[in-house]
């Protein structure tokens, strides 16, 4: 099968960002299949252009037997208004090359969310080419920009994506989500009228996970937090509140804090550790998955910062959240989740969301186990990450989901060129 995955966002595993695409892309090409991901050439977390130069629109380059086809976008920083235009202008490029062989060869075509507008252009491009078309959805958009970034529903951008969302469930031939209950907002918009909704979650690839090492017995012991560094999408300040608060029992020579990653809060964050004296807090680059791991290994335990918020009720798609677990250290989890992976895997400790004392009481809780029961909580992660989110496994139902998508399109006939 010939499989075109298209996504702004998406990156090679040797650079910091999404690579969730080029994790399965990988697992299914070793299955047999042809990959193509369709992606802008912008980093989104490096905030640079790395993948294309001066002059050159398009480019594809073959990484790890997956052909990555690069689109040109523009630059963006931190405000959300240039951020729009580049998803504008990735769905325009999308567009443009709807009749290039990734699009015009492929059996399959499937879109991701949160970039509506890439997602909508590769519901076009299998359209024109009368193929098959799986929406996945990672992000719930608007209703995340509405939840975590105060914008309201009723701007016409995000009527504009409103209306995107229920057209993509819609016309959409199957779809998955790495959110355990997408299902349940798939049938708030859609009804019946739209096809099941599969849960794939973000996954880990086996390949990249080292083997358990025990953590290092020497001071002082490190809570680690990686990932994207966005206040509006996770609860970061709370971590900085928590550490304050450990400040009283344990001095930075026992126990400190480390945040891994880039985002546009950063700078906020590190300034706010320099102006109240923060002695047990400490901020490193982003690093690639490929070396993730051996960082991870490092640390003692993992802290994960949720906001209390109802968008939450479908679940969440965190990317590092599997990568905590696979690395066999506790977790203390701040989430809304009734029903959460640290919980399920009996790896770690959770606590209330937004909440510094219950996050940095939930640190005390690790700090305070013995070193056997630390061992369990990480073992557990462990098993139950390898056991249920593999990736190699995983690539097997998302083909299934595939299989169905095609055969949905053949029995509904060619409906395609009713848009664009």
């Amino acid at each position: 099968m010939k499989i075109t995955l298209v996504n702004q966002a998406s990156i090679p595993d040797s650079e910091p960002g999404i690579t969730r695409h080029h994790a399965y892309a990988k697992a299914l090409v070793a299955l047999g299949h042809e990959v193509t991901i369709v992606a802008g050439s912008f980093n989104h977390f490096q905030r640079r252009e790395i993948h294309l130069a001066d002059g050159e629109r398009m480019r594809a380059e073959l990484i790890d037997g997956v052909t990555f086809l690069w689109l040109k976008i523009p630059p963006y920083g931190q405000s959300f208004g240039p951020r729009l235009w580049s998803m504008a202008h990735f769905g325009l490029a999308v567009r443009a090359a709807r009749r290039h062989a990734a699009f015009r060869e492929a059996d399959i075509i499937l879109g991701s969310t949160p970039y509506p507008m890439g997602t909508w252009a590769a519901l076009g491009a299998a359209r024109a080419n009368g193929k098959a078309f799986v929406l996945e959805i990672r992000d719930i958009w608007p209703m995340t920009i509405h939840y975590l970034g105060g914008v309201s529903q009723w701007n016409p951008i995000m009527l504009f994506l409103a209306y995107l969302e229920r057209r993509l469930i819609r016309e959409a031939d199957g779809i998955v989500s790495t959110l355990a209950k997408g299902e349940l907002r798939v049938r708030e918009l859609a009804g019946a009228k739209a096809n099941d909704c599969v849960w794939i979650p973000n996954g880990i690839d086996p390949a990249l996970v080292g083997l358990m090492v025990p953590p290092s017995a020497e001071a002082p012991f490190e809570f680690l937090y990686a990932g994207l560094l966005s206040e509006q999408s996770y609860a970061l300040g709370s971590i900085l509140d928590a550490a304050k608060l450990l400040l009283e029992d344990f001095p930075p020579e026992a126990v400190k804090v480390t945040i891994i990653g880039e985002g546009p809060s950063k700078a906020l964050l590190q300034n706010r550790v320099s102006k109240e004296g923060f002695r047990n807090v400490f901020f490193e680059a982003a690093l690639p998955k490929k070396a993730i791991y051996g960082r991870m290994a490092r640390a003692h335990a993992f802290i994960y910062s949720l906001h209390d918020s109802p968008l939450y009720r479908y679940g969440t798609s965190c990317n590092k959240l599997g990568d905590y677990l696979v690395s066999g250290r506790p977790t203390v989890f701040a989430s809304p989740l009734a029903d959460d992976l640290v919980g399920a895997a009996d790896a770690g400790v959770c606590v209330e969301p937004e909440d510094a004392h219950a996050l940095a009481e939930g640190m005390r809780r690790v700090l305070a186990a013995t070193p056997e029961m630390r061992r369990q909580w990480g073992e557990h992660g462990r098993a139950y990450i390898l056991d249920c989110f593999a990736i190699p496994d995983l690539a097997r139902t998302l083909l299934g989901v595939f299989e169905d998508a095609r055969a949905n399109r053949g029995a509904s006939g060619t409906m395609g060129e009713r848009m664009h």
